[in-house]
Formats: structure tokens, C-alpha cells, sequence
């Protein structure tokens, strides 16, 4: 699943897995940059970053962060 918000504002997804788990072996990917103009220039610290996120025990609940891209991936047990 991927998420994409493009605004200022911080998101709560809620999933609606009714009962179902998801597996360990479950994570998530983020881009992510403090702002909508950052990029990464060579030699230079990188402003825009993927960030690789574990599965939380409760994933029923997705936090999705201001100016980011997220994809997930989601072991329904």
C-alpha cells in the first residue's frame, strides 16, 4: 500500500483490518525532506532520505508525516 501527502498537515490512517494482524515481518518505507523544495545534491548532507520503519505491534493506525511518501508493506496474518 503507499500513502502519498503532499501538505503541511500530519495524517492518521486508520486501516479497517477487522481483526486481522500483521506479521513481524511487516515494515515500511518513507521519503521524506523538510521541505517541498529539499533535494539531495552531490557532496553535499543529504536533505531527502528513505527511512526503512519496522512493524509496530498495532499497526491498525498509521501515522503519515507532513511532505512524505510512504509505501507499506502489510503480512495480513
Amino acid at each position: 500500500m503507499a500513502i502519498v501527502n503532499p501538505t503541511y498537515q500530519k495524517y492518521e490512517v486508520s486501516l479497517g483490518l477487522k481483526g486481522r494482524g500483521i506479521s513481524s515481518s511487516s515494515g515500511s518505507w518513507r521519503i521524506t525532506g523538510p521541505d517541498e523544495g529539499s533535494f539531495n545534491e552531490p557532496g553535499e548532507p543529504e536533505l531527502v532520505r528513505i527511512e526503512r520503519s519496522s512493524a509496530d505491534a498495532d499497526m491498525s493506525r498509521i501515522q503519515i508525516p507532513p511532505l512524505s511518501a510512504s509505501v507499506f508493506e502489510l503480512n495480513l496474518q
